[in-house]
């Protein structure tokens, strides 16, 4: 095979998020952070697959994830780079960084802001090494995720390669952080959240006080945004 690595997107779709992420009407939202992560997957020109509920089985989301990733190696694929939907730092050039770090053998962690990791690469022979049940019953959806892996991969002298710790979004206080952290990111960045966000990122001009109120009470609101602000 040309290309011996693959990306599984491993994203939920917007209804099913919903369900587990309280974030109200954030449907809009995860479409929008769905469609952003599958554009900047295509840009790095390796094959990939968006595995969402429909193609997982499984009891525990350990197992669905493992049985997603060994879904890619039993493709042929030789190196899985898996990410999911809910981290709009997530650049084309980190994926590509990891898929160079792959061609040595290395593990790739990009850790998240809450404990638990927003990308993972590595080669099919780790699976064997630390056990496929070791590695679906780890903390997942947990805040000890990233240091239980960590630990273990230690454990089996494995060569870690960490990038940089991003914000991941589970919750409006995930939302809020982002908002927060919007002045220090680049203009790429800012493009890249006004497209997701759209109208409260139009406004970010306002007082932040005005606009985090505008956009915790207002802006999950099905109601005209106009007519909102109006009653501010």
């Amino acid at each position: 095979m040309e290309n011996k690595t693959a990306i599984l997107v491993f994203a939920n779709s917007a209804r099913e998020e919903i369900k587990h992420k309280e974030i109200p009407g954030g449907g809009a939202l995860f479409n929008g952070l769905t469609t952003h992560t599958l554009k900047t997957v295509e840009n790095t020109k390796l094959p990939f697959f968006h595995c969402t509920e429909q193609q997982q089985w499984g009891n525990s989301f350990g197992e669905r994830f493992l049985n997603a990733i060994n879904w890619v190696f039993d493709k042929g694929y030789q190196n899985v780079i898996t990410i999911g939907n809910d981290t709009p730092q997530l650049t084309t050039n980190l994926i590509l960084n990891t898929h160079s770090q792959l061609t040595d053998n290395k593990i790739v962690l990009g850790p998240s802001c809450d404990g638990g990791f927003y990308l993972m690469g590595f080669h099919k022979s780790l699976l064997k090494i630390i056990g496929e049940d070791q590695f679906k019953n780890l903390p997942w959806k947990t805040a000890s995720l990233n240091n239980t892996l960590n630990k273990l991969l230690k454990f089996i002298n494995g060569t870690t390669v960490s990038l940089p710790t991003l914000q991941d979004l589970d919750d409006l206080s995930d939302v809020k952080t982002l908002m927060d952290l919007y002045p220090t990111f680049t203009n790429k960045i800012r493009a890249i959240l006004r497209s997701i966000f759209r109208t409260v990122i139009n406004i970010i001009a306002l007082p932040l006080q005005l606009t985090r109120l505008y956009f915790f009470n207002y802006y999950f609101n099905k109601g005209s945004p106009a007519l909102e602000l109006s009653k501010i």
